[in-house]
């Protein structure tokens, strides 16, 4: 337990603004930042998760990879940018409820065997003290009656990719994960908390069908690069 849940209990702070409110609003949000919570509309590219009917354009010329497909349930704006960033670096786990209520709405409806998280570098996770992606499959997990699998390694240390490029993204991950032989003959959901190029997710899947997973789809909380905050 850090220190704002125990100056402010559960329902007596806004997760996501930090606002004092005087009920008890679900996921513990204020009216505001929870009438601002609102899933992606419309038909989305399986590739990527942008807006589009079928694949994009982008995807079309990328060509196939090791996903199958990506889902995202909201934009990395606004509430849901600051629940993400809530959990991710401050540790306020009740904002992983809000998010993954949503993913598991836009669940996708392929079954699955288990459910994998995105794995940290072990060094990032001793230091942050908890893996964002493994907190939400957790809850995803037991909503959906899947088990969630660590079948995913850093095989070596990644810089951060928030400042990177597209294919800047790409070459830093590359080869950067090991997978299980676990993974064998599974049909999997990948789950992480952002999805920007999708370079993390495409190296995570590739290890994966290295190992033999049959199938490799993405859920992400958010998508960025929809909307004005990302």
């Amino acid at each position: 337990m850090n220190l704002r849940d125990i100056l402010y209990p559960e329902g007596a702070v806004c997760v996501a603004c930090g606002a004092l409110h005087a009920r008890d609003a679900q996921w513990s949000l204020c009216e505001t930042c929870e009438a601002a919570l609102s899933l992606l509309q419309g038909p989305r590219c399986p590739g990527c998760g942008g807006p589009g009917e079928g694949l994009c354009r982008r995807c079309r010329a990328r060509g196939p990879g090791s996903l199958d497909a990506v889902t995202a349930a909201f934009a990395y704006t606004g509430t849901a940018r600051l629940l993400v960033r809530a959990l991710k670096y401050d540790g306020v786990h009740t904002a992983a409820r809000a998010l993954a209520a949503g993913m598991f709405r836009v669940r996708p409806k392929t079954p699955f065997d288990a459910i994998v998280p995105v794995p940290l570098h072990r060094w990032r996770e001793r230091s942050r003290g908890f893996n964002q992606a493994e907190t939400l499959s957790r809850l995803l997990g037991e909503a959906m009656g899947l088990p969630v699998l660590p079948l995913l390694t850093r095989a070596r240390r990644t810089g951060t990719q928030t400042r990177l490029t597209a294919s800047e993204r790409a070459g830093n991950v590359e080869g950067a994960f090991a997978a299980s032989a676990e993974a064998l003959g599974l049909r999997l959901l990948l789950v992480d908390d952002v999805l920007t190029t999708g370079a993390t997710a495409e190296a995570c899947a590739c290890a994966l069908k290295a190992a033999g997973a049959l199938r490799v789809e993405l859920l992400a909380a958010a998508k960025a690069g929809i909307g004005a905050d990302t």
